[in-house]
């Protein structure tokens, strides 16, 4: 986004998505964000993207429009049938997409071709024709169960077929050498992030059973159960660094930082540290501001698992020097230096929910880490 030039981009619409907590390098996607003219957020929460909106439009729920759906997980086809209304002005995705077509002036003919009314006949219409083409799937057959994709395999490959020049698995690809200019034979290569070896620990951002990345962390029946952000850590670790449990633990790298309690885990490898990844930047826990917007060197892919270390500091200062440092780091907000802006905006304006039910006094406002202090705080 900051590197698009010709044309250059003014105007942002996400929904469906978290990018500003979930994307790699937290702080480079807030930069790219807040140097748009325009961005929308379709989101049924204040996330950390939809409070970086300038309109956030309330989205739909799964009980609000009829769908066919299929899932990362198995290999069947589902109904996901609508159970009540859109309540004050919710508008379904494809709604707001036609609204927006015919306010831009698209042929009428081609509106209706590519998105579906607004009734729900239209909807279960568009449903059907995108059926068609498989004998074995209608909507009647969907709503008696679930139905096993058209294309299921029950063992991949059972064909000894593959998408490759000579139709075999290929160890030496020129193919791949082609496209993605790495060698025809592959090697071990070390990872982009084991030279910044100034950070003695590996940082592990594993997922969490109460949450599916940052969906959920929100509500209060999940956070009930679930542990609050932490750093797990081995007590030798902690111990070399003077850390205690329940510590204050900053967190950082060249990237930018984190301020989270120490859990102590003798579970966990000496020599590294592990936070689960999906907290929102208002609780603290947004582990993405350590993570580099790195490309994988197959597929044009995130390289989500190469994420620089910390450094130990093992300083203690006193009781008085302690709250005072932590009151500092604690209020201020997560980032790095100041970021240069690659070109200039307008003033932020507050956030404006289109919504029966929206909070007028929902603002844009800086995110702190915390604003409790403590008695230590720990550097990591």
């Amino acid at each position: 986004m900051l590197e698009q030039r010709d044309p250059p981009l003014d105007i942002a619409w996400v929904e469906r998505g978290n990018p500003v907590t979930q994307n790699p390098n937290t702080n480079e996607v807030l930069e790219a964000f807040r140097a748009l003219d325009f961005r929308v957020v379709v989101e049924q929460f204040m996330t950390d993207t939809a409070r970086e909106a300038d309109i956030v439009l309330p989205a739909k729920t799964m009980f609000e429009q009829s769908d066919v759906i299929n899932a990362y997980w198995h290999d069947y086809v589902q109904i996901k049938q609508k159970v009540i209304e859109p309540p004050g002005e919710v508008k379904p995705e494809t709604e707001m997409y036609r609204l927006l077509a015919e306010r831009l002036g698209f042929p009428k003919t081609a509106i209706a071709e590519q998105l579906p009314g607004t009734s729900d006949e239209a909807i279960e219409a568009y449903l059907e024709k995108r059926l068609a083409p498989f004998p074995d799937l209608s909507l009647d057959k969907l709503k008696e169960g679930p139905i096993r994709s058209p294309d299921h395999e029950e063992v991949a490959f059972s064909d000894s077929r593959f998408s490759t020049p000579s139709g075999r698995i290929e160890l030496v690809s020129t193919e791949a050498q082609n496209r993605w200019q790495v060698d025809v034979l592959p090697v071990f290569r070390e990872s982009a992030v084991s030279s910044e070896t100034r950070y003695p620990l590996y940082m592990m951002t594993p997922n969490t059973k109460n949450a599916i990345h940052s969906q959920f962390h929100n509500l209060r029946s999940i956070r009930r159960h679930a542990a609050p952000p932490r750093l797990s850590l081995h007590p030798a670790d902690a111990a070399e660094r003077g850390i205690a449990a329940s510590d204050q633990v900053r967190v950082f790298n060249d990237r930018g930082e984190l301020v989270l309690p120490a859990h102590l885990d003798r579970g966990i490898r000496r020599g590294s540290v592990a936070a689960n990844n999906g907290w929102w930047i208002r609780d603290g826990g947004t582990v993405n501001f350590l993570s580099p917007a790195l490309e994988t060197d197959m597929g044009y892919g995130a390289a989500f698992q190469n994420t620089a270390r910390g450094r130990a500091r093992t300083t203690r200062p006193s009781s008085t020097q302690a709250c005072a440092s932590c009151r500092n780091v604690l209020s201020a907000p997560i980032a790095s230096p100041p970021i240069s802006r690659p070109r200039a905006r307008r003033p932020a304006r507050p956030v404006r929910f289109v919504s029966e039910i929206s909070n007028p006094r929902e603002r844009r406002r800086p995110f702190p880490v915390s604003t409790e202090t403590t008695s230590s705080l720990r550097s990591i």
